[in-house]
């Protein structure tokens, strides 16, 4: 997973990689994803664009857990209080190219799933200067994962922290950075192996990366989207 500090914090949760609303579906398929964040104009009707990537198995994942929309909670960074939350819709899907070295077992498939919505932070609402943060998590990760005790049970957590939108009273135009397209490339033992976790700022920030431990979130394979609690805290 990679942690990115320009003016977003921004965490990148494709642990398994390295390795809608759904309360009765049995879920093991995630193998990871990201939230982006778009700025897209102060005239606009909506400022920004939220997106949501998700990356699914899609051998040992029930289709059923794929949900038509997600729930994400917006919170004020000073005191964890919720201030909004946003639907996202489903806007496509679409199956990861895998390469095919000599190591390849052929049992991968993995799915990107889409989701987006365009809000409005109004000034009234969004002016603490300490900023926001917005998240979703979901039961559960993908079974076959082997560094994880218990995948099946685990879930993830979708966190991106975002700055303060507004600035002497103007807006302060700022997106999150943009990962490059994905491809499923096989990691063969013994043998060297590169991926490109890059990014790209809209805005020209400086990046920094690094690798962390995922938030499981408060998700259980009972309980698999429970709303939009705080990632840490629960509440």
């Amino acid at each position: 997973m990679a942690l990115l500090y320009p003016r977003f914090r921004w965490f990148l949760l494709m642990s398994g990689l390295l390795t809608g609303f759904c309360l009765t579906a049995r879920a093991s398929h995630i193998v990871g994803g990201e939230l982006e964040l778009q700025y897209l104009g102060p005239t606009a009707a909506t400022t920004h664009r939220i997106n949501l990537n998700l990356y699914f198995d899609d051998i040992n994942g029930d289709p059923d857990a794929i949900n038509p929309t997600l729930y994400v909670g917006i919170f004020r960074k000073r005191d964890d209080v919720l201030v909004g939350t946003t639907t996202l819709n489903f806007v496509s899907n679409q199956l990861i190219a895998y390469t095919k070295p000599a190591c390849s077992i052929n049992s991968l498939r993995t799915r990107l799933i889409r989701y987006t919505t365009t809000v409005s932070f109004p000034q009234a609402n969004f002016s603490d200067p300490d900023g926001y943060y917005m998240t979703w998590e979901r039961c559960c990760r993908n079974d076959v994962i082997d560094n994880i005790v218990t995948p099946g049970g685990a879930g993830l957590a979708f966190y991106l922290e975002f700055p303060n939108p507004w600035s002497n009273g103007r807006a302060n135009p700022n997106s999150s950075p943009v990962f490059g397209e994905v491809n499923g490339d096989y990691a063969c033992v013994q043998k060297p192996f590169m991926f490109d976790f890059s990014a790209k700022d809209p805005d020209g920030d400086s990046l920094t990366y690094s690798l962390v431990t995922p938030y499981n979130g408060f998700s259980t394979s009972d309980v698999p989207s429970p709303g939009s609690p705080n990632p840490i805290t629960g509440r």
